[in-house]
């Protein structure tokens, strides 16, 4: 691992054309909650990993309203999803295991870190047997929704497609009758954000294999 905090948040903030403002005030507040890993500055300056990457993307990307940055990344960070993948299309091993939001796209980093990221999405770019001549294609589409807490990461390929859905929605039926819908500290604003593998890979290129 080789990039700093520093790095890593002017990196989100061009990559999320946002003022590198915008990015201090959430990574600010997730490491003074102990979320994300603290260090000195220049020489000293602590590497960041790809857990402290997922965690700041969803902080900045997730977080419903903006004074509760701490909180909001909390609950969409442990989001527990399930993958739903077409016949005869397959996730691997990296990327399936991961229970909770926060866990997948830390692992869509760290795999990015060492190619392997890069290496699934090339092989499922490449031409399908049934049609060799057409063009080959691959995306990777991360969306978050708000104020009610609920995310998706879709696979989509020339060999078929896949998508993790992550909510809150609970599924007894005494819990749905109960469930409060929106907390009165969310507010009213409606949010979709979404980003792709090439955030992903950028951020994944920066952090590097750990060591």
């Amino acid at each position: 691992m080789t990039a700093t905090p520093g790095q890593l948040k002017s990196t989100l903030a061009r990559v999320f054309a946002y003022h590198e403002r915008a990015i201090d005030y959430p990574w600010r507040a997730l490491r003074e909650a102990g979320l994300v890993t603290k260090g000195g500055r220049g020489r000293s300056a602590a590497k960041v990993t790809a857990r402290d990457a997922a965690r700041l993307v969803i902080a900045v990307a997730g977080s419903v309203p903006s004074s509760e940055v701490v909180a909001s990344a909390r609950r969409y960070g442990a989001l527990a999803g399930d993958w739903s993948i077409q016949p005869n299309f397959s996730v691997p091993d990296w990327l399936s295991v991961s229970s909770t939001l926060e866990d997948l796209l830390t692992a869509m980093i760290a795999a990015a870190g060492d190619g392997r990221f890069q290496a699934f999405t090339n092989e499922m770019r490449s031409p399908s047997d049934e049609n060799p001549l057409a063009p080959g294609h691959c995306f990777v589409e991360i969306s978050l929704l708000g104020p009610f807490p609920q995310a998706s990461v879709r696979v989509a390929a020339t060999h078929g497609q896949g998508m993790a859905v992550f909510s809150e929605w609970p599924s007894d039926v005494d819990q749905i009758r109960d469930y409060k819908f929106m907390d009165a500290d969310l507010g009213g604003l409606d949010t979709s954000r979404r980003f792709n593998d090439g955030t992903i890979k950028i951020l994944g290129e920066l952090i590097g294999s750990p060591e």
